[in-house]
């Protein structure tokens, strides 16, 4: 009996190291920024965005929100063509500049808030983890452009 228990429990020692062994490497798999997003577009509801700290006032969590689905796609389109690995805090804190940045908040009404902070080489998602890029920089042209259009209506 003594002999069947202790095989019983290193199978299933042998079974949780196979488990987050496996885990481990797909968490830090490369993959689409989108998937890492998880935006939930069948229940959107709104999307905060920020491009520049300084024009957000003490009040305000983000420079402008919408609730316009079509802003959203639109920002999740551009984000698409992105892949991203996930690093750990100590090296997103070196790749960690001065570089330009801007914060997004999906709010879903069925799924939890999706926020997240991109610079051009490094990706904060809260909650979630540090990522670099992969095939960047990201275009932080395009985001200025994006953000003043979307500011504008």
């Amino acid at each position: 009996m003594k002999g069947r228990t202790r095989s019983y429990v290193i199978i299933a020692i042998i079974i949780l190291v196979i488990f987050f062994s496996l885990k481990t490497l797909n968490d830090y798999r490369e993959k689409n920024l989108v998937d890492v997003i998880r935006y939930h577009p069948e229940d959107y509801q709104s999307l905060g965005f920020t491009n520049d700290r300084g024009n957000v006032s003490s009040d305000q969590v983000y420079e402008w929100w919408s609730d316009d689905k079509e802003s959203a796609d639109e920002l999740i389109e551009f984000l698409r063509q992105y892949r991203v690995k996930k690093i750990k805090y100590e090296k997103f804190e070196e790749r960690l500049t001065k570089e330009e940045s801007f914060e997004f908040a999906f709010r879903h009404s069925n799924a939890n808030p999706v926020t997240g902070m991109v610079m051009e080489n490094v990706i904060h998602m809260y909650n979630e983890g540090y990522y670099e890029v992969v095939n960047g920089p990201v275009d932080m042209e395009w985001i200025e452009e994006y953000s003043e259009t979307q500011e504008q209506e």
